[in-house]
């Protein structure tokens, strides 16, 4: 096989390779900056491809920023910047093999090896460019998705809002909380499970204190409107609480934080309350097998000054059912450690967490314990659940401190953290929601990728609703 020498960033393809058996290989570079080539049926089977992550082979970092995973098959120049890289074209056994040399990276005559990132790197949602083939600009994919809503019975202005999360879900590379959504969205409408129409209420509320029904509407407009209504109050009285009930599914929650944190104010999000409905529930206890808990998430933002708004947005439990999901879309395996089957063994497969299986705390007893206060705010203290209950406290730094000097002191601690050196396997040490906003930035350019098989259930439902196809720009 002889080398193929790329340019790292704008693509330019000129050819295709074929290998043994004459199947197309293809090239891709990961958004870390790792440079592989593989063959297409290998990459698409790999499961440990993550935002992040090099792949299970001595990689090799870009160092002049976030590279593109590449779709295309066997694109033999790329460019960016003056970075050149030089790999080899594996053989068919081992496409993916860790037995193969590292790619090359030739910048100032200089050759560096080595793996960027932690095996679970943000969020750790997968990157295959073998599967993804088509790539949309991040406000044509919220006007589809809107337009699909819209279709389906649903306000415009409420469509924009879940729209909005669902699309930065996936420019942030939160893929299991992105437009993969839509289909299932559309099913719940058509159950009369989602009412496209709620619009959520204030059911009771004080000076410092809210409480939000969500109508049995769109969670990611219900928990919006509860947000607001508590930072308003926040800013006020310096500390308030909120809380949501009779709601659907939300989306990432990271997005509700950021906008909150950018308004200076520091947030808590927890969700909880699935414990009295079975079809809610996916998390096993610790040291137990049946699904008790549910995914029960936790969401810190907090203004961080010059390096924007810090946001730290986690499930207590190992993964969320989301992502599960989004492997099984995608006919690939999970990462050992995420979920059991209905026999209490570990799985890596799937469809075992829908066969009676279930999902592993995160960090063990720690998790455990996370989830269950989680639980007991929104599954106890705020009553019965429709899916699941939300607690938002917002606090206003303000009230606290001089603002200056908190916004130095932030910036400060930040810096500090930047500048420490790198642990063995890490290329740099990373503030919470850094690499999502990484992943922003380069998709915002290239634009987002979306999996064939989401894209086309997507298209088929939104041909049902009378809406063309949206073409790749």
């Amino acid at each position: 096989m002889r080398p193929v020498t790329v340019r790292c960033g704008e693509l330019r393809q000129s050819g295709r390779h074929r290998g043994a058996g004459g199947r197309v290989r293809t090239l891709q570079l990961f958004p870390a900056g790792t440079l592989h080539v593989g063959h297409d049926l290998h990459v698409r089977r790999q499961p440990g491809l993550r935002h992040g992550s090099a792949p299970p082979l001595p990689g090799q970092h870009c160092a002049l920023g976030l590279c593109v995973g590449l779709p295309q098959h066997d694109p033999r120049r790329c460019r960016y910047g003056s970075a050149h890289f030089r790999c080899r074209l594996l053989p068919e056994p081992d496409a993916l093999g860790r037995s193969r040399g590292p790619c090359r990276r030739r910048h100032g005559g200089t050759a560096r090896r080595g793996r960027f990132g932690p095996t679970d790197a943000g969020r750790g949602t997968t990157w295959d460019g073998s599967v993804v083939t088509r790539r949309f600009a991040p406000t044509r994919l919220a006007a589809f998705v809107q337009g699909i809503l819209e279709a389906a019975g649903t306000p415009a202005d409420l469509a924009a809002i879940v729209a909005d999360t669902l699309v930065d879900a996936d420019l942030k590379g939160v893929e299991s909380h992105g437009v993969l959504r839509v289909p299932h969205y559309l099913e719940l409408m058509a159950e009369g499970y989602i009412k496209s129409a709620g619009r959520s209420t204030v059911a009771r509320e004080a000076p410092t204190w809210v409480l939000v029904d969500g109508q049995q509407g769109f969670g990611h407009c219900a928990l919006l409107n509860l947000c607001e209504r508590v930072a308003a109050k926040a800013e006020r009285a310096g500390v308030a609480f909120g809380g949501l009930t009779n709601t659907t599914h939300t989306g990432r929650i990271g997005w509700f934080a950021e906008k909150i944190a950018g308004r200076g104010l520091a947030i808590q999000i927890t969700g909880g309350g699935a414990h009295r409905l079975p079809e809610h529930t996916s998390v096993a206890p610790y040291g137990g097998r049946e699904r008790i808990l549910s995914t029960n998430p936790i969401t810190l933002g907090w203004p961080g000054g010059r390096f924007g708004s810090i946001v730290a947005d986690f499930s207590t439990s190992a993964t969320a059912e989301g992502k599960v999901r989004f492997h099984r879309e995608r006919g690939e395996s999970l990462p050992p450690g995420w979920t059991l089957d209905r026999d209490g063994v570990p799985s890596t497969d799937p469809e075992a967490l829908y066969a009676g299986g279930s999902i592993l705390p995160m960090g063990a007893h720690k998790g455990y314990g996370l989830a269950l206060f989680n639980e007991y705010l929104g599954g106890i203290m705020l009553g019965p659940t429709y899916e699941a209950n939300w607690t938002v406290t917002i606090l206003d730094p303000t009230a606290f401190g001089e603002p200056q000097a908190q916004l130095q002191d932030a910036e400060t601690l930040l810096q500090r953290i930047k500048d420490s050196p790198a642990a063995q396997g890490h290329r740099e040490v990373l503030l919470p929601g850094e690499l999502e906003e990484m992943v922003a930035r380069e998709r915002t350019h290239t634009g987002i990728p979306v999996a064939d098989a989401i894209w086309d259930r997507i298209t088929e439902a939104a041909a049902k609703l009378g809406i063309p196809p949206l073409d790749e720009a």
